[in-house]
């Protein structure tokens, strides 16, 4: 069996009544286009027109121990 548990009264809580609040709260109002405002960007200078040298490329090393498949039980 399962017993109900009823809150106390001290617990329970009246939320308002949002119906009965006035319309002039309205946040969102439709048809009105919201714009982020941007910041102010510093202008940065052009890049070169030469492109960045390539990277040295590294061979990989690789391991001198021989790999072997997991011992299976």
């Amino acid at each position: 069996m399962f017993h109900r548990v009823c809150p106390a009264l001290d617990d329970v809580v009246t939320l308002p009544n949002f119906s009965i609040m006035p319309q002039s709260i309205e946040r969102y109002k439709p048809g009105y286009v919201y714009v982020r405002k941007s910041r102010q960007q510093v202008p940065t200078p052009l890049p070169d027109t030469d492109p960045p040298p390539d990277p040295v490329t590294v061979e990989p090393r690789r391991s001198g121990r021989i790999s072997r498949p997991p011992d299976r039980y």
